[in-house]
């Protein structure tokens, strides 16, 4: 009987963690926090609030129970209902409805609370349980904290070498040379990609915008890289690995400086 692979194992079980990830009954943090930034704004002033529950709601969003006590010391409990959409970006922009004890909000009410309160920092203060889920977090040490807050910050850059050094090391294996530059061709490639999408714009159909901007993308990184290797690399083929590194941080830079000729930078420069 065949063997699968260890490495396709590995694969498949990270896509099925994924899966399993995605099938949590628990609700996103974030669309709870702005569900329950909306509880001050819809309530009489100076009352206090107390978040007896939080859970995702049949169908698809958040459900806040609250209890709330006005300044007369009238005391009930209400419910919360916050609908979502898909978005690019998480912002305040995901909130598409919202029912308090069954009543829909109006589309001009919302328009208001999202655009005035759910983007100004008093909302933000105003979040009547914004340490909700800290009795389930374990307590640890000032110290542990310290280095764990260091080592999870550095994941996104641990996670970029991580590809790049298999890529090097891949490179080197091949023709016995590093290549400093080939991350440009990849970024290369990505603006490329990018400029496709306006480009197809008149296709309707998402699968063939993809299709066109990746095509473009590879071809430009593709022609961008036999240009430098016919030019660049063929001519320094006896030329000592020293020579080499030197020649592809001068084309890394060129590189660099020509795409930003080529798309522009912002008036007053990048650090304004």
């Amino acid at each position: 009987m065949a063997r699968w692979p260890d490495e396709f194992r590995i694969v498949v079980a990270a896509l099925v963690l994924t899966v399993l990830g995605g099938c949590s009954g628990l609700p996103d943090a974030h669309e709870a926090r702005i569900c329950r930034m909306l509880i001050p704004a819809i309530n009489p002033p100076e009352s206090s609030f107390q978040v007896q529950s939080t859970t995702k709601a049949p169908g698809g969003g958040v459900e806040v129970r609250y209890a709330v006590r006005t300044a007369s010391g009238h005391q009930r409990t209400r419910t919360l209902l916050c609908r979502f959409g898909t978005v690019l970006f998480d912002t305040n922009d995901r909130l598409v409805a919202a029912w308090s004890d069954g009543k829909e909000l109006s589309e001009v009410r919302l328009a208001i609370l999202k655009l005035f309160w759910l983007g100004s920092q008093e909302s933000a203060a105003a979040d009547p349980a914004p340490y909700l889920q800290l009795g389930y977090v374990p307590q640890i040490s000032q110290p542990l904290a310290f280095v764990l807050q260091h080592v999870v910050s550095a994941l996104p850059l641990i996670g970029i070498y991580a590809v790049l050094a298999p890529a090097y090391a891949l490179v080197y294996g091949l023709i016995g040379r590093i290549n400093l530059a080939f991350g440009e061709f990849a970024a290369l490639g990505g603006y490329a990609a990018l400029l496709g999408v306006p480009l197809a714009g008149a296709l309707t159909f998402w699968p063939d915008v993809l299709a066109v901007s990746l095509a473009l993308g590879l071809f430009a990184a593709g022609t961008h890289g036999y240009v430098a290797s016919r030019f660049i690399f063929e001519p320094l083929h006896r030329a000592s690995g020293q020579q080499v590194l030197i020649a592809t941080v001068g084309l890394a830079m060129a590189l660099q400086e020509y795409m930003r000729l080529s798309k522009g930078s912002p008036l007053g420069g990048w650090t304004r």
